[in-house]
């Protein structure tokens, strides 16, 4: 590859750097320790995995290349009410007491943009050698991908409601909208698409929200994933602060509470994990200490937008790609991601998930 040949880089390479960044070993060295988002994007650290191959109770609704302007949530108000059949006249079979209603739920795509800066003294060195070009991108692309990987990390456990600006985090999508410190999660979507949780009608929409949990007991436990189960959920998966998770592990394990049988699937992202009455608790760096989220995967999705210009498309990374070569003030190469995504839940399925907060161990 000749110095300054834009065609080229722009070109073979640039495909070469689509391969680079989606390699399965760069990305699962940068998932560890990253186990929700593993589960959401379908990267265990031992390889050969997909979302949608785990049980169905640990497996996130992904698609990776959705399309449109927005992303629309269909979903029922209300319910339908069965009333007996009469047969005086052929008109008694329209229903007259429908209360069940379609709505949408509309979310904007979260767009990012990041680029990543090779010295032009590297591809000079690498000339025209394909293996030499590939490693000087594999060592760039490491960058681009841990950023793109930890930004999305910290987001999917923060408080950030979909939009434009965010991508949804697990602490804002599930929530009543009515306890202390949740009106700010309320409004669900965003123009005409809009569910407000705090509405008078629509406690269906509202999660389990606990606040001030105090100290942690397998009796709170057992009510709170009960409470989640009569409301239809499974309460399949607990997510818990690294350190608060280690502790109740140790309790667990030293008053021989639990027998944790082994899963082969949970196992491939890495993660430890312990399961009590039928929840598995996953531990995560970047949750505050005192939460506990106790969700269903299935019931949340994510959706990363295709770029139809793009040939070639990263697994995960599922962006546009640009690799140009800099020389008015820098001698630089240039690799440039732009990616669309969001992550967001299930109108219907909110009423299913449990948020508790200042819990102690």
């Amino acid at each position: 590859m000749p110095y300054g040949d834009i065609s080229q880089i722009s070109g073979t390479d640039a495909v070469a750097f689509n391969h680079i960044i989606s390699d399965p070993k760069l990305l699962n060295a940068a998932m560890r320790g990253r186990y929700i988002l593993a589960l959401l994007l379908g990267l265990p650290n031992a390889g050969g995995y997909r979302a949608g191959e785990l049980r169905r109770d640990f497996s996130f609704d992904k698609l990776e290349k959705d399309s449109g302007a927005q992303i629309e949530l269909p979903f029922f108000s209300g319910q339908s009410t069965p009333r007996p059949l009469t047969y005086a006249t052929a008109s008694n079979v329209t229903p007259t007491n429908v209360t069940a209603k379609p709505y949408n739920v509309v979310l904007p795509w979260y767009e990012v943009v990041d680029n990543v800066d090779v010295p032009g003294v590297y591809m000079r060195r690498a000339g025209n050698d394909k293996g030499k070009i590939e490693n000087v991108m594999k060592m760039f692309g490491t960058q681009l991908v841990e950023g793109y990987l930890q930004m999305m990390h910290n987001g999917l456990m923060w408080t950030a409601l979909p939009s434009s600006s965010n991508f949804g985090g697990l602490r804002a999508l599930i929530s009543d909208g009515v306890s202390p410190g949740e009106a700010a999660y309320a409004q669900y979507g965003t123009g005409v698409g809009v569910l407000d949780r705090s509405a008078v009608g629509n406690e269906g929409f509202r999660s389990l929200v606990v606040k001030n949990a105090g100290a942690f007991s397998r009796i709170k436990l057992a009510s709170w994933q009960q409470t989640l189960r009569d409301r239809g959920g499974m309460a399949s998966i607990g997510i818990m602060n690294s350190a608060d998770h280690a502790a109740l592990q140790v309790q667990y394990s030293e008053k021989s509470l639990i027998r944790t049988p082994y899963d082969d699937l949970i196992s491939k992202i890495g993660a430890p994990y312990f399961q009590d009455n039928g929840t598995l608790f996953i531990p995560d760096s970047v949750l505050p200490s005192g939460t506990l989220l106790l969700i269903d995967p299935e019931d949340f999705f994510f959706r990363g937008k295709a770029y139809d210009a793009m040939p070639d498309k990263p697994k995960v990374l599922e962006g546009e790609t640009s690799w140009v070569h800099l020389q008015n003030n820098e001698d630089l190469w240039r690799a440039k991601i732009i990616y669309s995504f969001q992550t967001g839940i299930k109108p219907n399925s909110i009423y299913r998930q449990g948020k508790i907060e200042g819990l102690t161990f």
